[in-house]
């Protein structure tokens, strides 16, 4: 089933490294964050940017902001 959830997330909270439970896409809309990818390194994306998560079998990321205001995502799983 494919499930689209919104979240608003304040500044202060990052999130270690964790799994995902399935493949997703996640749509900043309006944050600036760095996501650090266990075998790839840190990227830093904004809003409009999509990124497409497909490693579920391990912990493969961690988030922090750029800046301090509460960040919107939009998660979309496939």
């Amino acid at each position: 089933m494919n499930i689209m959830v919104f979240r608003a997330v304040k500044p202060c909270y990052d999130y270690d490294f964790l799994a995902i439970p399935q493949r997703q896409y996640i749509i900043f809309q309006d944050c600036e964050m760095e996501i650090e990818i266990s075998k790839e390194g840190k990227r830093n994306f904004k809003g409009d940017d999509i990124l497409l998560i497909e490693n579920i079998d391990e912990k493969v990321h961690k988030t922090r902001n750029l800046v301090d205001i509460e960040r919107s995502l939009v998660f979309r799983t496939i």
